[in-house]
């Protein structure tokens, strides 16, 4: 078993809206985070099929030595200490919530809309680190600094 942590939580109730810095989520079992883009059917990637895309998380590690934050990648939860493509098929706890892994996230493409051509492109600096789509199996409350103990 392995224990990492919670670093980041982001919403955003909109396709393309901003990304909104959270300090705790409630994770809805079949839909999302409470407020987020998914949970509603709102997202680009689930539009109008509530429960298709539900959360995704990112190793926050991958982030280090680049010019990209969090809210650059479009994505839910950070974790620290956790490798989530490793947690594909895996039901884990985060919080008061239980998650189970669903499939690998491929890096958003909205981060370079507006780049300069000399710029890092964010799917070439992300290339294999996107993250981890994930399905809400348990409702509970996701608080920054939660524990994630996984399996593997």
């Amino acid at each position: 078993m392995s224990k990492g942590s919670v670093v980041g939580i982001y919403i955003c109730p909109r396709a393309r809206g901003p990304m909104q810095s959270m300090q705790e989520a409630e994770a809805l079992a079949g839909l999302g985070l409470r407020g987020d883009r998914y949970a509603s059917g709102a997202g680009s990637y689930n539009r109008n099929e509530i429960g298709n895309r539900q959360v995704t998380i990112m190793s926050a590690e991958s982030f280090d030595g680049t010019d990209f934050t969090f809210p650059d990648s479009r994505r839910n939860i950070f974790t620290r200490r956790i490798e989530a493509p490793r947690l594909v098929n895996l039901e884990f706890p985060i919080g008061d919530a239980l998650f189970k892994g669903v499939k690998y996230c491929y890096p958003c493409r909205r981060p370079d809309e507006g780049r300069r051509g000399d710029q890092a492109k964010f799917a070439d600096v992300f290339f294999e680190r996107g993250g981890l789509i994930c399905e809400v199996i348990r409702t509970g409350m996701i608080v920054l600094g939660d524990d994630i103990i996984t399996p593997y």
